[in-house]
């Protein structure tokens, strides 16, 4: 089982430096919204959530997404929504999952909500060696008002010591995070949550809200704390079992004084399809969610990135002022190491 790991992760590589050599896009990342409904209802969410609606896919929907895009050969999935764990038989996925993306499949989620049906999929991702990211941003009244819910951090801190425990019961190699959105009402609390993520045994994300430039989100919590920042960003450098390099950690503080550099990918020619998001009924796009097509409907995915669409997507990507997430940064930091080397 291991050989073939090996073996399938050599392949990939290997169709990763003729793309490369021959200046063609990356399909790198693929991000399944499994449904379109969550539990929670946060400021700063860029996902497109329909709460008027609870119409939820099932596990032959993904497996069907899975399979007409196994042909693009994606080195990764992620399957996020709305709350994923909301779909009852997820964890059904789970194998293929693991055998079509070999360096990685991803689960996020608030883990808040049904705890025998959270935990039913957590057994299984834990089984199958599905990565494991929580969103977490503070404790008591803080976290209710950033996500948008009753009782949060103490239904999720209870449901994470639950799952520590699953954890160490289930021989797993499936690595566990934190992840925290960090803006002035949470920041006071985040050298808390990185000290919680470490008694966990869990990793630590961290990132700053973004204003999302196709968001219209009057409430969006703001970074203007910028000294208390540089000691929090600073005590995450430190630490062990923060996952980002500190490149990225430190352009955190540079990002919020409205300095950094914009790094997007989109506008990058070989990384411009590296991250494509699918929702439940199969249409595809870039961050913004606005479809360029459907995976069922549309010939293939090259033919959607000549598509007017497309060219609009872009267009408005070349106004955005710039974020930094890590999903969409961290690539980009690599990328252009990896240029300077070869120069």
């Amino acid at each position: 089982m291991k050989e073939t790991c090996v073996i399938k992760k050599l392949y990939f590589l290997m169709i990763y430096g003729f793309r490369f050599i021959f200046r063609k896009p990356f399909f790198l990342n693929l991000n399944v919204d499994v449904t379109e409904f969550c539990t929670q209802n946060c400021k700063m969410c860029n996902a497109e959530l329909h709460r008027d609606t609870k119409d939820i896919i099932g596990a032959d929907n993904v497996l069907n997404h899975f399979k007409k895009l196994k042909k693009y050969h994606f080195a990764t999935c992620s399957l996020s929504g709305g709350e994923p764990t909301l779909v009852s038989d997820i964890w059904k996925v789970f194998p293929m999952a693991k055998k079509q993306f070999p360096f990685g499949v991803l689960l996020l989620s608030n883990l808040y909500g049904n705890k025998d049906r959270i935990f039913k999929i957590m057994e299984e991702a834990l089984k199958n060696g599905i990565d494991i990211s929580i969103s977490f941003d503070g404790f008591g009244e803080v976290a209710d008002k950033l996500r948008g819910a009753k009782r949060v951090s103490e239904i999720v801190e209870e449901n994470l010591w639950r799952l520590k425990e699953l954890r160490e019961a289930t021989p797993s190699k499936s690595k566990i995070t934190l992840h925290t959105v960090m803006c002035d009402d949470n920041l006071d609390q985040v050298p808390d949550i990185i000290n919680l993520s470490k008694k966990l045994g869990f990793k630590q994300s961290i990132t700053v809200v973004n204003s999302f430039f196709y968001l219209d989100e009057p409430d969006m919590p703001q970074m203007t704390k910028i000294d208390k920042l540089v000691e929090v960003v600073n005590l995450a450098i430190e630490q062990e079992h923060i996952t980002q390099n500190r490149e990225f950690l430190k352009g955190i503080v540079t990002f919020s004084k409205g300095e950094a550099p914009k790094l997007c990918p989109y506008l990058t020619t070989q990384l411009k399809a590296f991250k494509l998001f699918l929702k439940p009924e199969g249409d595809a796009s870039l961050c913004d969610r606005v479809p360029l097509g459907n995976i069922y409907r549309d010939k293939n995915l090259n033919e959607m990135f000549k598509k007017d669409e497309y060219a609009k997507a872009v267009e408005s990507y070349r106004k955005c002022s710039g974020c930094w997430l890590g999903c969409f940064v961290v690539p980009m930091i690599k990328y252009k190491k990896i240029l300077t080397k070869l120069k």
